[in-house]
C-alpha cells in the first residue's frame, strides 16, 4: 500500500509537467501540489514513525520551531535561535512539558533541550549523504507530514553575513558639511528592525558593544559587521542622564530601506516570512519544501521513513536547509552531557520559570518601557541580490 500510494504521488507530480501550459494556468488541482492535500496523505506511511517523534517549541506560549527527539529520556533536538523565555516541549497527544536547555551549539544552530518525561527516539539513515533529487518529506503531526520536497542542492557551507541594528547616525551641520555628532548617536531608528524591537529611539547614544567602548559611529558600524543576523549584542545606552544596558539580536540587512525595493528581497518576501537566522552555517543540503520558519528544528525524513537531517532554516521562497545526521550526530553527546552548556546570562535559553503574581505586572510603571532584552541567536546562502548591496558608515 506504501509503495503503491508513493507511487501514484510520484506520478501525478511527474504528469502535471506534461499537461498544456493554458491547463496548467486554469486547472492545477491544489490537492496534487507537493503541499497539497492527497500528496501528503500519500507520504503518510513515510512518516509514521517519525511522527511520534516529533515535537512542537514553544517560548513564552508562542510555538516557534519544532524539535526531533534524540533519546528516549527526555532529550530533544531544535533550533537554537527561536527560542526565548519559558521554554516548554508539546507531544503529540496535545501535553505540554516545562523544558530546559541544556546544550547549545551556534555554530550549526542547534539546542538540547531536556523534559522528565518519555519519549521516542527519531530513526536516523544509515545513508553516507542526502542525494540530489531523493524525495523527502518534513514530520510533523497527525498522520501526514507537515510538507514534502525534493532535495535540490548538496551539501555546502552558507556564507555567514553582517546583521544590522537597523539605524542611522545622527548628522550634525558644521561650516555647511554634514559631519556625525560626537559619539554614536543615533539620528533614527528603522521599522521592524532589531533597535526597534529593543526600544532604542533617536537621540540614544551607544557608549558600549560587549564591554567595548565605542567613540563614534563609525566604531559602531566596524564592530556590528563582525557580527551576523541573529546574533546578540550587549549595548550600554546612554539616554539623557540616565545610561542602561540592553541586549539587542541582529536584524538582516534587509530591514535597511536601501535594501526594501531590492528584487530577490520582494520574491522572498512574496513567498512568507523566512528564518531570522538562514546564515552562516558550515555544512548544510537544501530542498524545495515550503516551510515556515516556527516549521524548522524538527526531522527530515527520505522514503524510508529515516532521518537524513534536521531542517534548521527557511532561506528562500522555495528554499530551506537542512544539517545532515553525518554533522549532527558527533554533537549529541556533549549537547546532552551539558559540555556544550547554553551561555550564561542569555534570556532566551532560560528553563521555564513561574510566572510573576498578575497583581505585580499589572503595577509596573512607565519605567518599564525601556528598551526590552530580547535576546537569541542567528545567521544562508551565497549572496543573494537582497544583500549585496553595500551599506554607508552612517547605516547600521
Amino acid at each position: 500500500m506504501r509503495t503503491r500510494n508513493l507511487t501514484l504521488a510520484l506520478v501525478l507530480l511527474t504528469g502535471l509537467a506534461s499537461v498544456s501550459q493554458a491547463q496548467r494556468l486554469r486547472g492545477l488541482i491544489p490537492d496534487l501540489y507537493k503541499s497539497g492535500n492527497k500528496t501528503r496523505t500519500a507520504f503518510s506511511d513515510v512518516v509514521k514513525d517519525a511522527n511520534q517523534s516529533t515535537v512542537k517549541i514553544f517560548s513564552d506560549g508562542k510555538h516557534t520551531a519544532m524539535g526531533a527527539v534524540v533519546d528516549k529520556n527526555g532529550f530533544v533536538l531544535t533550533k537554537a535561535s527561536e527560542l526565548s523565555g519559558q521554554v516548554e516541549v508539546q507531544t503529540s497527544d496535545g501535553n505540554k512539558h516545562e523544558a530546559e536547555v541544556v546544550g547549545v551549539q551556534n555554530t550549526h544552530d542547534l539546542a538540547m533541550l531536556k523534559v522528565d518525561f518519555k519519549l521516542k527516539p527519531i530513526k536516523w539513515s544509515s545513508a553516507t549523504k542526502a542525494i540530489v533529487g531523493e524525495w523527502v518529506a518534513t514530520s510533523g503531526w497527525g498522520s501526514k507530514p507537515i510538507s514534502v520536497g525534493v532535495v535540490s542542492t548538496p551539501r555546502r557551507a552558507i556564507p555567514k553575513r553582517p546583521g544590522a541594528l537597523g539605524i542611522r547616525a545622527k548628522m550634525i551641520d558644521k561650516n555647511g558639511r554634514q559631519e556625525f555628532a560626537p559619539g554614536a548617536v543615533i539620528g533614527e531608528v528603522y521599522k521592524n528592525s532589531a533597535a526597534a524591537d529593543a526600544g532604542l529611539k533617536v537621540d540614544d547614544q551607544i557608549v558600549q558593544v560587549n564591554g567595548k567602548k565605542v567613540n563614534a559611529f563609525p566604531d559602531l558600524a566596524q564592530t556590528v559587521r563582525k557580527f551576523g543576523p541573529g546574533d546578540v549584542l550587549k549595548l550600554r545606552v546612554k539616554r539623557g542622564d540616565e545610561t542602561f544596558d540592553v541586549d539587542v539580536e541582529l536584524s538582516t540587512m534587509s530591514v535597511l530601506p536601501m535594501m526594501q525595493n531590492n528584487r530577490g528581497a520582494i520574491q522572498n518576501r512574496m513567498g512568507g516570512k523566512l528564518s531570522n537566522r538562514r546564515y552562516g552555517f558550515p555544512a548544510v543540503f537544501q530542498h524545495d519544501t515550503v516551510l515556515k520558519p516556527e516549521q524548522c528544528g524538527g526531522p527530515l525524513v527520505n522514503l524510508k521513513g529515516e532521518a537524513i537531517g534536521l531542517n534548521i532554516a527557511r532561506g528562500g521562497r522555495v528554499e530551506t536547509y537542512a544539517i545532515p545526521f553525518q554533522i549532527i550526530k558527533p554533537l549529541l553527546k556533549d549537547l546532552k552531557s551539558g559540555k556544550l552548556a547554553p551561555p550564561k546570562g542569555l534570556a532566551t535559553l532560560k528553563p521555564v520559570e513561574k510566572k510573576e503574581d498578575s497583581t505585580k505586572q499589572a503595577n509596573q510603571t512607565d519605567k518599564d518601557k525601556k528598551p526590552n532584552t530580547n535576546t537569541g541567536e542567528k545567521v544562508d546562502d551565497p549572496p543573494k541580490p537582497d544583500d549585496k548591496k553595500p551599506t554607508s558608515q552612517d547605516e547600521k
